[in-house]
């Protein structure tokens, strides 16, 4: 099969789901019988009941108990004995990295993304495409519907705060968003400001990229734009007062990669540059966000700052434990996020929320400290508040996009349900996730993704990953260490 007829084919696919959300909303699907898990706040216990979605893909109502015998649909989903939950969402992401899993098996922050960067600078955008969309589907294979995705904007890894040399050129951010947007999960695209010439021509870059972006303001997939904030990593103190004139200029929220690693405690010093730029407040939230002190955590959580918690790539990379409920005791409001699969090698929502709880219990030698309600939440609704989603995602409500998961705990059997909450968080695994739906439209079942070729999409990127590992892994080991 040849790359532009695959890509063809999946954007024919893209074209006749936008076509049919046109039609009048009319009841679609009813999905019935289930052990309703709304995730609404204020929190709400799981209910047997019915869930409706309408031709638009948005939820026409929740209730308890049997529809009512006046609503009609087109579908009917019995889902006795199962779970009906909000699909996951993953408030932070970096999906291109789904061609690098297990380098830098036994590194660290710094040194991991030395093993990972020289492949990916060896790449083009049309790999990065790809490859993002190959991540994309591995996402709602694993039950994550929405994502805040990082992207690459072909910047040479240099180590950080040294000399940055001219990046690569290409369309790196374009291709990415059409890998996500080509996927048919929801996404939020999170894009690096231009640091490479000048003022002008930085925002001039900015501004035809959010002119591209444009032409998918109907996709509903497309959730929205945001920074991808650089400051940590940044040697220059007006670097914060740029990201915060573009947050203004453009009304981009900020998620910045902070206070991760745990020798990079600098970031402490720069943390100063985000009050001086009059970055704090709602719209900046930080990803990581575990070698703080008292004084940071309670001025973010005064100023409403927000933070997204990764514990599967925390633990891979030896960065530490987020103090959570320091945290939450500072008003700070938590997402989750799997990271990529780099960093946490498979997106797997479920491990994640276990690998989060069960460290903090160790943390504190408390099992009560954090219960497996509060994770469940924070990689779903919570993530959808925290990245300023929450009126469209995050829970099954009433006029926000019908994304769902049916999760049978009989197969595999976990036995009898005692506490909902409990038995999903605790004991269910990616073996129990049944179906995946996006908009009431089933896109994976038991692993398999539905409608789109993932076989053709994962024999194109081992075909560009090869070549590329075959390129580098030629070069003499003088010329990457040159780059």
């Amino acid at each position: 099969m040849k790359t532009p007829s695959l890509r063809s084919a999946l954007l024919s696919v893209i074209a006749l789901a936008g076509a049919a959300n046109l039609v009048a909303a009319e009841t679609a699907l009813l999905v019935e019988n289930g052990l309703v898990f709304t995730m609404k706040a204020p929190r709400e216990e799981p209910y047997v009941g019915y869930v409706a979605i309408g031709s638009d893909g948005k939820i026409q109502e929740v209730g308890r108990g049997s529809p009512p015998p006046t609503l009609k649909a087109k579908a009917v989903l019995d889902a006795s004995g199962k779970f009906v939950t909000p699909g996951f969402i993953s408030a932070h992401s970096h999906i291109w990295q789904s061609a690098n899993r297990g380098l830098g098996a036994s590194s660290t922050l710094f040194g991991w993304i030395t093993a990972f960067s020289r492949y990916t600078e060896a790449s083009t955008p049309e790999d990065l495409y790809w490859y993002t969309l190959h991540g994309c589907l591995d996402f709602l294979k694993s039950g994550i519907t929405s994502a805040y995705n990082f992207t690459f904007d072909g910047s040479r890894w240099t180590g950080y705060e040294n000399s940055v040399p001219a990046p690569i050129p290409g369309p790196w951010e374009q291709e990415q968003f059409k890998g996500a947007a080509d996927s048919g999960m929801r996404f939020i695209h999170s894009f690096s400001i231009p640091y490479y010439e000048t003022p002008e021509k930085n925002h001039a870059k900015v501004v035809e990229f959010i002119n591209f972006t444009k032409q998918y303001a109907g996709n509903p997939g497309f959730l929205k734009l945001s920074i991808q904030g650089n400051v940590a990593f940044m040697d220059q103190k007006s670097w914060a007062f740029t990201e915060a004139a573009y947050m203004k200029e453009f009304g981009l929220d900020n998620e910045m990669h902070m206070f991760e690693p745990p020798d990079g405690l600098n970031q402490r010093e720069k943390f100063k540059w985000l009050e001086e730029a009059g970055m704090l407040g709602p719209q900046l939230f930080f990803g990581h966000f575990i070698h703080t002190t008292p004084e940071i955590v309670r001025k973010c959580g005064a100023a409403g700052c927000n933070m997204t918690w990764q514990p599967l790539s925390n633990g891979r990379l030896g960065s530490g434990i987020a103090d959570i409920p320091a945290y939450l005791k500072a008003g700070i409001q938590v997402g989750m996020g799997v990271d990529d699969q780099a960093a946490s090698d498979v997106p797997d929502p479920f491990e994640n929320m276990r690998t989060g709880l069960y460290a903090i219990r160790d943390k504190y030698e408390n099992a009560s400290i954090l219960t497996p309600y509060d994770v469940l939440k924070f990689h779903t609704i919570g993530s959808a508040v925290v990245t300023h989603v929450a009126d469209k995602v995050g829970s099954l409500e009433v006029g926000k996009y019908g994304d769902f998961l049916i999760i049978n705990p009989r197969d595999r059997d976990v036995g009898p349900v005692y506490d909902p909450y409990a038995t999903l968080v605790l004991a269910c695994t990616q073996m129990n996730l049944e179906q995946v739906y996006v908009g009431g439209k089933l896109v994976s079942q038991r692993g398999k993704i539905i409608g789109k070729d993932f076989d053709a999409v994962s024999a194109e990127v081992h075909r560009r990953a090869e070549a590329v590992r075959a390129r580098v892994d030629a070069e003499p080991p003088k010329e990457r260490q040159g780059q």
